[in-house]
């Protein structure tokens, strides 16, 4: 037997995309093989899967990488400055300093840009907390 359930748009938005398993399943089954990297990611099954691949690959830290500068966004406003800006240059010591034992490959020009904000305290030009945010985002 096969049941259909009617949802509405703005009940299907506010109750089951809010639920990150239940938004990425969704996704992928939808979007098949135009689902973007975000979307596995956000999938408990599909990550593990990833995150195999990438153990396989010899390429763990990027994911371990991925996971890090996530738990620094989220707890981002809860801490001060100080400990985000020791936070950020803990993330760059592991993961982004040349010839790092878990070094991720990033292009030169991030790799400058968080250099300059985290070596040098160049504020990026907006006004806010620093070090800002969105320092990993790219």
């Amino acid at each position: 037997r096969c049941m259909m359930l009617k949802v509405t748009k703005v009940d299907f938005l506010n109750s089951w995309c809010k639920v990150a398993g239940f938004r990425a399943e969704f996704l992928i089954r939808t979007l098949g093989e135009h689902c973007h990297l975000e979307h596995i990611l956000e999938h408990d099954v599909a990550k593990k899967t990833f995150s195999d691949f990438l153990d396989a690959e010899y390429a763990s830290e990027n994911i371990h990488f991925y996971e890090a500068a996530g738990l620094f966004f989220a707890s981002y406003l809860n801490k001060s400055d100080s400990s985000n800006l020791k936070e950020c240059t803990a993330l760059y010591e592991k993961y982004l300093k040349v010839g790092c034992e878990e070094q991720v490959n990033i292009s030169s020009r991030m790799l400058k840009s968080i250099e300059l904000i985290l070596k040098e305290g160049k504020k990026p030009d907006t006004v806010g907390r620093f070090p800002p945010r969105t320092l990993f985002d790219e």
